[in-house]
């Protein structure tokens, strides 16, 4: 009996701090702490659980990627906080993308343009080898067919997004052009002399230009002016009536500057109208400028400079001509 009521006194002595146990240890009882002891373990451990990065700045939170990674623009931005670590990421993808993209379609524009160059040459290639045994009509038929088709094809690639494949197709179209009519003038055996040359080469650029404007191809643009070129240089010399030797260089240099101020002209109006065929002219305005120097740069040019007589004969009715056309353009684009 005296065993049974020890034992139910030993159960009646309940100590409430003999249920708290160390949360760091097991089966180890903390009966011995103060009730104040055990409230700041508590709130010690809340502390420890709670993020330390609730109230920081988005800027300050460390980055889940290198920073290395994105552009010099997104690092300012992420840095002062303008975009999250998510948006940069996808901003920089996009930028990748972007960037593989362009480097892709300037790849496909250069391989197309080669093998527009590369079918022109074939074309030309063949025709020559065969060209006694075809019949005129058949000639003119291909020659004239294969520039309109070339051109319809140009057009039709880029209405379907296919720009790099259309602007190839350009550039096979106007040397096809130049290729027709020089063939077609031997068909009918025209003048071969520099004159007949210089009537050839004007309706080339003369047409291509026309065509560069109608269909918006700078591709037809830039060969137009590499032909007008051509075209002045022989137009120049055919139209002196004789030998003027290292004269001629004077004469020359007054075509390239007149034509230098004439695409100044023409790049100022194709500016103020906000064109894209302003770089074009500008392209061409500083090239011929730069071929005036090139000349000047020749030991024999100078002399031949002051010994320049107006008696020379240099001086044709083209060449003033061309001279006051290149000046009134040159005027009508600067007063503009």
């Amino acid at each position: 009996m005296e065993n049974n009521s020890n034992n139910l006194n030993q159960q009646n002595d309940f100590n409430p701090n003999t249920i708290l146990k160390n949360p760091n240890e097991n089966d180890v009882s903390v009966s011995n702490s103060t009730p104040n002891n055990i409230e700041q373990k508590i709130d010690a451990s809340i502390q420890f659980t709670e993020p330390n990065t609730v109230n920081q700045p988005i800027q300050n939170q460390p980055a889940n990627a290198p920073q290395e990674e994105y552009s010099e623009q997104i690092k300012q931005w992420l840095k002062a906080g303008t975009i999250t670590e998510e948006q940069a990421k996808k901003m920089q993808a996009d930028s990748s993308q972007q960037q593989t993209k362009d480097k892709s379609s300037k790849f496909i524009s250069i391989v197309a343009t080669i093998g527009a160059v590369l079918i022109f040459i074939g074309f030309a290639w063949l025709l020559a080898k065969n060209w006694h045994q075809i019949p005129a009509l058949i000639k003119i038929i291909i020659l004239v067919g294969s520039t309109i088709a070339a051109f319809i094809c140009g057009v039709l690639m880029r209405q379907k997004d296919h720009d790099n494949i259309g602007r190839a197709l350009m550039i096979l179209g106007s040397l096809l052009y130049i290729l027709s009519v020089f063939l077609i003038a031997q068909i009918y055996s025209t003048s071969a002399s520099l004159q007949g040359y210089a009537w050839l080469l004007l309706l080339c650029w003369t047409i291509i230009l026309l065509v560069a404007y109608f269909l918006d191809s700078q591709e037809s643009l830039v060969i137009g002016m590499v032909v007008f070129f051509q075209w002045a240089y022989f137009q120049y010399f055919a139209s002196v009536q004789e030998s003027v030797d290292e004269m001629a260089i004077f004469g020359l240099i007054l075509i390239f500057l007149s034509s230098g101020a004439l695409l100044f002209g023409i790049n100022a109006l194709h500016r103020y109208l906000n064109h894209k065929f302003a770089n074009v002219y500008r392209f061409w305005t500083v090239f011929y400028f730069l071929l005036i120097f090139y000349i000047l740069s020749f030991q024999f040019t100078l002399p031949a400079l002051s010994e320049y007589s107006v008696n020379g004969g240099i001086f044709s009715f083209f060449l003033v001509l061309f001279i006051l056309i290149c000046l009134f353009g040159f005027i009508f684009g600067i007063i503009l």
